[in-house]
């Protein structure tokens, strides 16, 4: 149920948002008249009214929120559903019901991966009448490849080099988003700089760790790792996440 709300929701920020990218920003006062103001947050509403009086009034300005849109895409902040006026939200909503177009090359797919001996369309199909909406589910501005991870001692794949999952299997633990900033925000750079080389998929220095805690009791962590070191591409990463 709630990611039907949040479909019908994020259709008018969609169109919102493509409008915008055309260099158009007259939707935002539909966004904001026709979601925005159902989100029971009335010094939300006023913000934004605030924000489309300044674009109306300031082509600087307007151009720098027009570049942004482009950047990050646009986004809006709700309450729990609980607090949100659904019936006037979903009244003021256009054209949440339409025509989706399967090509016969897809059922063809379809059909092969079911592998059963059942009578199947064999030509382009349409269906109509069927509710459309744009999803994101816990949207972040950070997309998946930018996510970072590193990984202590443990059993990697072969190929890739990344630890197997699981305690079961041995695997190496997970140094999550998260994690990483909040050692980030307390300054922690030489932890940093060691979850994110020799204990994630650098080998060769990993190696050169392994040797020294067993020879000597304790590790030294080369000065010159980085990314002119010759490190995998999680340092590279890290570096362009610390610029943005």
């Amino acid at each position: 149920m709630s990611q039907i709300i949040e479909g019908v929701t994020g259709k008018t920020v969609m169109e919102c948002e493509q409008a915008i990218k055309n260099n158009d920003t007259s939707k935002l006062q539909n966004l904001n008249d026709n979601v925005i103001k159902h989100l029971n947050n009335d010094e939300y509403y006023n913000d934004v009214n605030d924000l489309i009086n300044k674009i109306n009034n300031d082509n600087v300005f307007k151009n720098k929120f027009i570049n942004n849109v482009k950047e990050h895409g646009l986004v809006i902040e709700a309450p729990s559903f609980s607090q949100i006026n659904i019936k006037n939200i979903v009244k003021n909503s256009k054209n949440l019901r339409e025509t989706i177009f399967i090509k016969k090359e897809c059922l063809q797919y379809i059909k092969d991966k079911m592998k059963v001996d059942i009578p199947f369309p064999m030509q382009d199909i349409e269906i109509k009448n069927i509710f459309c909406a744009p999803i994101y589910t816990m949207r972040l501005h950070k997309i998946a490849k930018d996510v970072l991870t590193a990984r202590d001692l443990g059993k990697y794949k072969f190929i890739t080099k990344q630890p197997l999952k699981g305690k079961a299997n041995e695997g190496g633990s997970r140094l999550g988003q998260m994690e990483a900033e909040a050692l980030i925000g307390h300054g922690c750079t030489k932890a940093l700089k060691e979850l994110f080389t020799v204990k994630s998929d650098c080998l060769k220095e990993k190696s050169n760790l392994i040797e020294q805690l067993i020879t000597e009791g304790k590790y030294n962590i080369d000065k010159n790792i980085g990314i002119e070191g010759g490190t995998r591409k999680v340092v590279q990463t890290l570096v362009e996440f610390l610029k943005d």
